[in-house]
């Protein structure tokens, strides 16, 4: 298939998209989210372990997971405390890898995460980048503080307190059929975007 004919056909899915569910096109939860994708050194059993260390220390450590800082406030104060938090660990553990914390804006496959999920697209992350960063793996959502494991419930309060709405919360936990097919819309939509415009 021509360029052309596929952004004639994504231009007809969002069309689409808008006719189906006029809220859906209102819908922003994807700039109420905060990924958190950590880059490892390597992909090596021990840089593995070290990654999962440095995911658990910023999740319970950070003042910005744990005291519910908004996203907008997320500055070089908190990604230095991101940093520094991820580098103790490294150093804990005997390693002499260097941490650098950035916010980036970056595409990610679609993702489920158990008790909820997230049609792929564009997001804002945190990412994290350990010695040599060759180990492609991210971890969950660092805002709203989801990276823990939690209840259903504890999902839908996290996410109204971060902003989402009652139609953004029934997208990402798999509601109904209708909330099903929006979800998969955006999939489509998402993914279109990225092949055509992304690379």
């Amino acid at each position: 298939m021509k360029k052309s004919e596929l952004t004639v056909l994504l231009t007809l899915l969002f069309t689409l998209m808008l006719s189906f569910s006029p809220r859906l096109a209102a819908s922003s939860f994807k700039d109420s989210i905060v990924r958190l994708h950590i880059l490892t050194n390597s992909d090596s059993d021990e840089d593995q372990l070290l990654k999962l260390s440095v995911r658990d220390a910023i999740i319970e450590n950070t003042d910005f997971v744990t005291e519910g800082i908004a996203k907008s406030d997320i500055d070089e104060k908190v990604l230095k405390e991101i940093e520094e938090t991820a580098a103790s660990v490294i150093k804990e553990q005997g390693y002499d890898y260097t941490v650098k914390a950035v916010l980036t804006n970056e595409y990610f496959d679609t993702r489920d995460y158990g008790y909820f999920a997230l049609p792929c697209g564009d997001y804002d992350a945190v990412r994290v980048e350990i010695g040599k960063a060759e180990g492609k793996n991210w971890w969950c959502v660092l805002f709203p503080p989801l990276c823990t494991p939690i209840a259903e419930a504890d999902v839908k309060t996290a996410a109204l307190k971060a902003g989402l709405s009652e139609t953004d919360i029934g997208i990402i936990t798999k509601g109904d059929a209708v909330y099903s097919v929006r979800f998969k819309t955006m999939e489509i939509v998402s993914e279109l975007k990225h092949k055509l415009f992304d690379k």
